[in-house]
């Protein structure tokens, strides 16, 4: 399916991260006319700008939560009361929180499930009778490597993603021979905001997210436009994708390692109070900077700058994504190895998994 000359083009989540570097590609790569969507109404209107000047002949910015379906609803009928259609819609909502299940406060949990699941839902459901009605049309759903792979202590978040791939597929079928693609983008972590100031923290210690294997948001964006020209089913992103035929054929084994992995990883850092970060209200500015010192991210102070300038696939993204072919291949190598030797030595399997928990620990008190 050949997407139009200056495709209409809507992305949620738009004002950072995977969505902001998806609506500068677009813009610049398609000249795309662009309905983007964020909870910062002042965000998303510099988004929209930015993306005129590489660009876009018109890019609209609209404040919208995608928990609301009424907001949604309204997204859809902007862009169409707008430019007439919508060729591509791109559900990139995506918030989370990590700690101990008991510790996350119930709203947290629920916040996290309605942006994540119940946002793409919306989208979805906003979307579709459009392209239905125009015989064409794209959607492309936005999950993560937690939607192949459990992972403790950020629970809500990994079955909002399981669930957004459910429905992915589901969709797809359903809506297959009718002119419609639903297609899913699955990577590993990605150096965005979401992950370095606005996640939710409830573990009690300071998360580190500098030197951990991820890719550029830019790396990202590539793919998603790529799957809007030549729709499929689904592109996996990062070498840690090499890890899943473990879960496959070893699941008690590799639910432990992940464990007691995260529980390192998550549970050692200074001593810090529980942040509901942005999963249920946007961030202020105030506290974004807070937060980003303290993480001591990779993220630059301002990603808009940096895509804007050029550096899209340049100096700045490539430094990312060798990091993440290294240390994801690593990790996902290993985990591979792992399942083999439980298939075909579980006693020895048994054994290295209680030593990997005596030197890592799980997070348990």
């Amino acid at each position: 399916m050949a997407l139009p000359r200056s495709p209409v083009v809507v992305i949620t989540g738009a004002s950072s991260g995977i969505g902001l570097a998806t609506a500068l590609l677009f813009a610049r790569r398609r000249a795309a006319r662009l309905v983007l969507c964020g909870r910062r109404h002042r965000a998303i209107e510099a988004a929209a700008a930015a993306c005129e000047r590489v660009g876009s002949p018109r890019a609209i910015g609209l404040a919208a939560d995608m928990r609301e379906p009424a907001a949604v609803e309204a997204l859809a009928r902007g862009a169409l009361r707008e430019f007439g259609r919508i060729d591509v819609w791109v559900n990139n909502v995506g918030v989370g929180a990590v700690g101990r299940f008991e510790e996350i406060p119930l709203d947290t949990h629920r916040a996290t499930l309605a942006a994540n699941l119940g946002g793409v839902l919306h989208g979805c459901h906003a979307a579709l009778p459009a392209m239905l009605r125009q015989g064409r049309g794209v959607i492309v759903n936005l999950g993560s490597i937690g939607s192949r792979l459990p992972q403790p202590f950020a629970t809500s978040y990994i079955a909002s993603k399981w669930g957004l791939a459910g429905l992915t597929e589901s969709l797809r079928h359903e809506v297959r021979g009718r002119g419609v693609e639903v297609c899913g983008v699955y990577p590993t972590i990605v150096d965005t905001p979401a992950i370095s100031r606005h996640r939710g923290n409830f573990t009690g210690h300071a998360l580190r997210t500098a030197g951990l294997p991820a890719l550029s948001p830019e790396r990202v964006a590539e793919a998603v436009l790529d799957v809007a020209e030549r729709p499929r089913r689904a592109v996996h992103l990062g070498a840690a994708h090499l890890a899943v035929p473990a879960f496959w054929m070893a699941p008690e084994l590799a639910g432990r390692l992940s464990a007691a992995l995260a529980g390192r990883a998550l549970f050692r850092g200074p001593p810090e109070r529980h942040d509901p970060g942005a999963v249920e209200a946007p961030m202020h500015a105030s506290r974004v900077e807070t937060r980003a010192h303290a993480s001591r991210a990779v993220m630059p102070a301002n990603p808009l700058r940096v895509v804007t300038r050029g550096a899209t696939r340049g100096e700045v993204a490539a430094g990312v994504e060798r990091a993440d072919d290294r240390g994801g291949a690593r990790w996902g190598l290993a985990a591979l190895a792992a399942g083999a030797l439980w298939l075909l030595a579980p006693r020895a399997a048994a054994q290295a998994m209680k030593a990997a928990v005596r030197e890592g620990g799980n997070g348990i008190r």
